[in-house]
């Protein structure tokens, strides 16, 4: 049964503004989306390396008029600037203006 929800998945294995891998952002999205399997279409965006693309997409799904739920999940590095949570791209920087804002 599905519920006419939508889920978009962001895996970010590896950014620029941080040190570390993290190899387990993909599987974390895959079994996410394996749990929702046929109660929403969806994707999956793996390692995306244009910060701009991804903030397109968030706020083009702002703007969209859902009959269902709308799920997002992120599974990457992010960076606390303050009060800000920015959602690292593969290309993101390190200063408080790079990255995707979380709200």
């Amino acid at each position: 049964m599905t519920l006419g929800g939508r889920f978009i998945g962001i895996a970010v294995t590896s950014s620029n503004g941080a040190a570390d891998e993290l190899p387990a952002a993909v599987p974390d999205v895959e079994n996410f989306q394996a749990a929702l399997a046929g109660h929403y279409d969806g994707l999956i965006h793996k390692d995306p390396d244009d910060e701009p693309a991804v903030q397109a997409l968030l706020t083009q799904l702002r703007g969209t008029h859902l009959t269902g739920p709308l799920i997002v999940y992120w599974s990457g590095h992010g960076a606390a600037f303050g009060d800000d949570l920015r959602l690292l791209a593969t290309n993101s920087g390190t200063s408080a203006a790079d990255g995707t804002p979380a709200a």
